[in-house]
């Protein structure tokens, strides 16, 4: 009887702090440094922007490897650099999109025809600086495609950004 109380108080303590501590962890301990998004390409074994913007036009820059397929596609993504005083954080970000899509990687195709996504982004207290390549293949029929995302910890918004790929459709002529 004794340790099931005691369980129950250990419980009870553990769910308040936890409670607590989110909130202290994304007021204080979490500190979005800079963030730059665009058009991105490897240079000498590190990712980097080289066209920084929100709003891009399609081009091909590279190949890509989508659901163990090439594909040819467009390098863009974004670059976060953050203080997290030393500990590991886990960003819960929610993506939007005005067209449906399929989402994956590589490997595998991970979401069929969708308008949103969610992932985790894991951030490591010590690295300080996260990069984020992504691609995109010129296969949508829409000429726009709009995309937002807002990245959580614990609830709590802590980057919020939008993107703009602009594709450029040719009408053949018979």
């Amino acid at each position: 009887m004794n340790f099931l109380f005691l369980t129950m108080i250990v419980l009870f303590c553990l769910v308040g702090c936890a409670g607590i501590q989110s909130q202290t962890d994304v007021d204080s301990d979490f500190q979005l440094i800079s963030f730059s998004q665009g058009k991105m390409t490897e240079r000498d074994g590190h990712w980097v922007v080289y066209e920084e913007s929100e709003d891009l036009n399609f081009e091909e820059n590279g190949e890509c490897i989508f659901n163990h397929e090439a594909k040819p596609c467009m390098w863009h993504g974004y670059i976060l650099k953050y203080d997290s005083h030393g500990e590991d954080v886990d960003l819960e970000c929610k993506g939007y999109q005005n067209i449906s899509a399929d989402f994956g990687n590589p490997n595998e195709l991970i979401e069929e025809n969708t308008q949103d996504f969610d992932y985790f982004i894991s951030l490591k207290g010590r690295e300080r600086t996260f990069v984020n390549p992504q691609y995109i293949t010129g296969g949508f029929s829409e000429n726009i495609l709009k995309s937002s995302t807002i990245c959580s910890i614990g609830g709590v918004p802590v980057l919020k950004f939008k993107q703009i790929v602009r594709f450029e459709h040719r009408s053949v002529k018979s």
